[in-house]
């Protein structure tokens, strides 16, 4: 799918489409896509960053699990958030990644772009096109607070 991010970066139509219409696009470059399922493409921005969780976390029972995914991200600087996402059997949530600031889409290649989408990690991930999800749809609020190295506290709000 890095393909997909490089071109999403550099062509703002594209762009627009993909999270428009997802499926379509999706589709379009190559991909199935079970009957039923639609996706939501969610874009990471500079101050805003979506978290994608695995399908079967249960936010109730894995703290621990949890402390962990978020571990790295805490504390969160002031202005800026952190979002959670979780697929459901049917909708099936994809995270663009912002555009990395040192780069200048316009002058650069498709090929320099896909290295820096593979270097990204990929986030916009199509493992999720052939699987079958089982977690209800969340709206996570997470507030961290950190000493040293070692998050102490994680408050976790879930609306179903």
């Amino acid at each position: 799918m890095a393909m997909v991010i490089a071109r999403a970066w550099k062509d703002p139509s594209f762009k627009a489409r993909l999270i428009a219409h997802p499926n379509e696009v999706i589709e379009e470059e190559g991909y199935s896509i079970p009957a039923g399922v639609r996706f939501v493409v969610l874009e990471n921005t500079r101050t805003v960053r979506y978290l994608p969780l695995k399908r079967n976390l249960d936010l109730t029972k894995d703290l621990k699990e949890l402390k962990f995914v978020l571990g790295n991200l805490l504390p969160i600087q002031p202005g800026h958030e952190i979002r959670l996402v979780q697929s459901t059997e049917n909708i099936r949530y994809a995270v663009l990644p912002a555009t990395p600031e040192n780069v200048d889409v316009d002058a650069a290649t498709q090929k320099d772009l896909f290295g820096y989408a593979a270097a990204e990690g990929a986030t916009f991930s199509v493992t999720d096109v052939a699987t079958v999800q089982t977690v209800a749809t969340l709206t996570t609020e997470v507030t961290g607070a950190e000493v040293g190295a070692e998050v102490v506290a994680v408050a976790v709000a879930v609306a179903t």
